[in-house]
């Protein structure tokens, strides 16, 4: 069995919830770069782009949201396109709410601190989106996760995160240690090593029972699942 074959248990940094904002701040700049030119960004707004009858009016939740940088980035395509969205974006940590709030604003993105899994008591929204959120989670809750995002939402969801593979290992490790931090460095490693395989998502579809759950790799060892109503 290779050593990537099998997902990592370990915690990162990022997940501890009492850990310093200035700790991580290098890890928020890095997947704000990330998200942008190596395809986060992409995968969840070419899913708006191929979504037949999208509409020019939608809400959204976003989950895990980390720095906000999707959320903006969805406004920014909006913006291109004469659409209308209004973003809910969540994260438990208060310390990433307070960062996206200063750094991602907004008018039509309003930021909560609340959890993921009580994504029920904020109501129907008509997409879902979790981008870089679900590595961060263990086998069980991924499926209970999903289950609640195809419970709550209206026309369809979204996630969208790595794909495990030797490669993207090497090349997240050399340009993390071009920036000298070893709490960027150790995070970055690891999410990679907690990413997926198509195997993980044909799991995920099984055991959550969501038939209609599509799985895709993208670009920039990407790995996205969706579906829709």
């Amino acid at each position: 069995m290779g050593w990537m074959d099998q997902r990592s248990l370990q915690r990162e940094v990022l997940d501890e919830q009492n850990v310093g904002i200035e700790k991580i701040i290098p890890s928020l700049r890095f997947m704000r770069w990330v998200n942008r030119w190596l395809g986060g960004a992409d995968a969840v707004l070419d899913c708006f782009d191929h979504t037949p009858g999208l509409g020019r009016e939608f809400t959204v939740l976003d989950l895990g949201t980390g720095s906000g940088d999707i959320p903006l980035a969805i406004q920014r395509w909006a913006k291109k396109r004469k659409r209308t969205v209004q973003i809910t974006a969540i994260d438990s940590n208060p310390r990433l709410i307070e960062y996206a709030q200063k750094h991602s604003a907004h008018p039509h993105i309003r930021y909560l601190c609340h959890s993921a899994f009580q994504l029920e008591q904020l109501g129907l929204f008509d997409y879902i989106t979790a981008s870089m959120f679900f590595h961060h989670l263990p086998d069980e809750r991924i499926v209970e996760l999903l289950e609640k995002m195809f419970q709550n939402c209206r026309r369809g969801f979204l996630v969208n995160d790595l794909y495990r593979h030797p490669i993207a290992y090497c090349v997240v490790a050399l340009l993390t240690a071009l920036s000298f931090d070893p709490v960027l460095f150790h995070d970055a490693k690891l999410s990679v090593r907690r990413g997926f395989r198509e195997a993980d998502a044909l799991n995920y579809r099984e055991w959550s029972g969501i038939d209609q759950l599509r799985i895709k790799q993208r670009p920039g060892f990407r790995l996205t699942m969706s579906c829709r109503h």
